[in-house]
């Protein structure tokens, strides 16, 4: 037998041996002529590696469940040739069980645990967190707002409590209502009491509470008949006589006077701080624990004080804290009264300031229930429920308690007229070692009551012999003046009580 083969080798006793390419072959054997042979077919296999998985993903790859929840995972296979398919894995679970169809149920017990997919030789993990539910969510804390207000006797005002939660939530909190000095609903509606003075709101729920300060407004009129400490008309110039020091040449306007033959003259020049004419004029008087002060005053018609939101600086009580020639921004105590020319008119205003209480050491710390040596009208605390402020100046701090009408007295019509003007500051007592909230602060404006003020603090426990004793009239624009501009003041008289 003749032998003979494709795709490989074949011996001459007919044992064929494949060669190294897949394919299709033939085997032929015979003997003598091609007519006397035959043919097998030879396949020879294709030994190349087939696609594979080579690996495999669960989706999602974390959850955070609640206790009893479920959450369906999905498994997919990832095949050498780069395509992916669904896969149908085999699952296993931690912390709660799963269905083979990948539905995993969270147990009761709360950790960290894992959900496995495996199958065609490889495995995938995903996170779970269960929620632990043993250590409940708590209220932490309350909080009420507004934390403190000013009312009028007799006026309204809706309070809401908020409660702070162990997990950093917040919701609105159906409070128990509690309040002195008036009275509120149990939907913290409260209602101010007749009579003045600094009381509570008080907010309690879930073990906690907290406390709001009201300010209840003393209407009772100040005391009448009081003594006269000094007047002043302002006829000629001959101050120096009647008590006045520091500038004893001021400017007097013989004509356009409110009432007598003169008026004091205080003009600024465009750009001027102070007041080129008049200057700055103070007068001592006895001491005293309140003051009435009463003027007439006009302003030119192109009137616009400093042009901004402070300034400026018109008249000055100081105290018996204080030298005969101290500053007046920085005291023990002084009060200002004066009229901010800016948001479409004149407002009056009325401020304290005793920079010289503060305790530097402690600035923005709310000292009120530490110690009486402290300033009571900003940078050591607010207790009297009236907004305060605290800044620095020329490398000192100064403070601030301000309080200004809400609408314009004057307006450009009327700048340049006679108008008079009542103030009444009335220095709180002290008690107990502290200062109480009892301190007046009133403005009239041409007979009409414009700024009402009481239960201020004007003074703590430190200085319970400090007394009103000396009056400044010293314009002042430390910004500059926008334009030449004059005032005229006429007619005053400083006493311990409203007079005739």
């Amino acid at each position: 037998m003749a032998w003979n083969a494709t795709g490989g080798t074949i011996t001459a006793g007919g044992r064929y041996r494949a060669g190294g390419v897949a394919g299709l072959y033939r085997v032929i054997g015979g003997i003598g002529a091609p007519a006397l042979a035959d043919t097998v077919a030879v396949t020879v296999a294709d030994t190349a590696a087939p696609p594979s998985v080579v690996g495999v993903t669960v989706a999602p790859g974390s959850a955070n469940l609640q206790p009893g929840e479920v959450q369906a995972f999905t498994a997919t296979a990832h095949w050498s040739t780069g395509g992916t398919t669904a896969l149908s894995a085999t699952w296993s679970a931690t912390g709660g069980t799963i269905t083979q169809g990948g539905s995993y149920t969270a147990r009761p017990t709360g950790g960290t645990f894992r959900v496995i997919g495996s199958g065609s030789g490889h495995a995938d993990t995903a996170v779970v967190v269960i929620a632990d539910t043993t250590t409940p969510v708590t209220v932490t804390s309350v909080t009420v707002a507004p934390d403190s207000v000013f009312l009028q006797p007799g006026a309204g005002q809706a309070f809401s409590a908020t409660a702070h939660w162990s997990d950093g939530h917040t919701s609105a909190l159906s409070a128990a209502w509690t309040a002195t000095g008036g009275s509120i609903t149990q939907g913290g509606l409260y209602t101010a009491g007749p009579t003045g003075g600094v009381y509570r709101v008080i907010a309690s729920g879930s073990g906690h509470a907290d406390t709001s300060i009201v300010a209840i407004a003393d209407t009772t009129t100040p005391p009448v008949g009081g003594t006269v400490l000094f007047s002043e008309g302002f006829d000629d110039a001959s101050i120096a006589g009647r008590g006045w020091y520091d500038n004893t040449t001021p400017a007097i306007a013989a004509s356009g006077t409110h009432a007598g033959a003169g008026a004091l003259q205080m003009a600024f020049t465009q750009g001027s701080a102070t007041a080129v004419q008049g200057g700055s004029l103070r007068h001592k008087f006895t001491g005293t624990d309140r003051v009435f002060l009463r003027y007439w005053v006009k302003y030119s018609s192109n009137w616009v004080g400093s042009g901004v939101s402070y300034h400026p600086h018109e008249f000055h009580f100081t105290t018996n804290a204080d030298g005969d020639w101290i500053g007046p921004s920085a005291t023990h105590l002084t009060t200002y009264v004066e009229h901010s020319f800016t948001g479409g008119g004149g407002r009056p205003r009325l401020s304290l300031q005793d920079a010289l209480n503060i305790d530097a050491a402690h600035v923005n710390q709310d000292l009120t229930n530490v110690t009486e040596a402290r300033a009571a009208q900003g940078c050591n605390g607010n207790s009297d429920g009236y907004a305060t402020g605290c800044y620095q100046s020329g490398g000192q701090w100064r403070n601030e308690k301000i309080f200004t009408a809400t609408q314009p007295s004057w307006t450009a019509a009327t700048q340049n007229q006679w108008h008079k003007v009542e103030v009444y500051f009335q220095m709180n007592t002290i008690s107990g070692g502290k200062g109480q909230y009892d301190g007046i602060a009133r403005y009239w404006y041409d007979g009409n009551l414009v700024l009402d003020y009481s239960n201020v603090l004007f003074r703590t426990a430190a200085q319970p012999g400090l007394l009103f004793t000396q009056f400044i009239i010293a314009p002042y624009i430390g910004v500059g003046s926008p334009v030449a501009q004059t005032m005229w003041v006429d007619d005053v008289t400083v006493a311990t009580g409203p007079v005739p």
